[in-house]
């Protein structure tokens, strides 16, 4: 979606979108922030599977809110192979590092959308 369509679907309140984007950067920085952590300590034991699905589900409605829907449909399947695999524990590495390349895609994209709208 692109942040026009955003400002139309908010009735132009750029405010509301601006304060938006802000949460979902926060939020998105702390995942970022946690999913490296794990990568790069090659540690996926310090990882749960629940906290990894939390993670993918929360990923998903925010790409949802922002119509980016393949980014919705990689961390819906993400979050379904984690569900599958509940007894996994540790969590696999390459469903962590998909994972963290999903959220690293939104935070580029959020980033992006947050300095247009600063430029409107």
């Amino acid at each position: 979606m692109s942040l026009e369509k955003m400002l139309i679907e908010f009735d132009g309140d750029r405010d509301f979108v601006s304060d938006l984007l802000f949460t979902i950067r926060q939020e998105i920085n702390k995942f970022h922030a946690r999913l490296e952590q794990v990568i790069e300590q090659a540690a996926s034991d310090k990882m749960t599977a629940g906290e990894a699905r939390r993670i993918a589900h929360i990923i998903k409605s925010t790409a949802m809110t922002l119509h980016l829907h393949e980014h919705a449909d990689q961390a819906s399947a993400i979050e379904r192979e984690i569900q599958m695999a509940t007894s996994e524990n540790p969590m696999a590495m390459d469903k962590i590092q998909r994972l963290a390349t999903v959220v690293d895609e939104m935070r580029s994209i959020v980033g992006f959308y947050f300095e247009k709208l600063e430029q409107l």
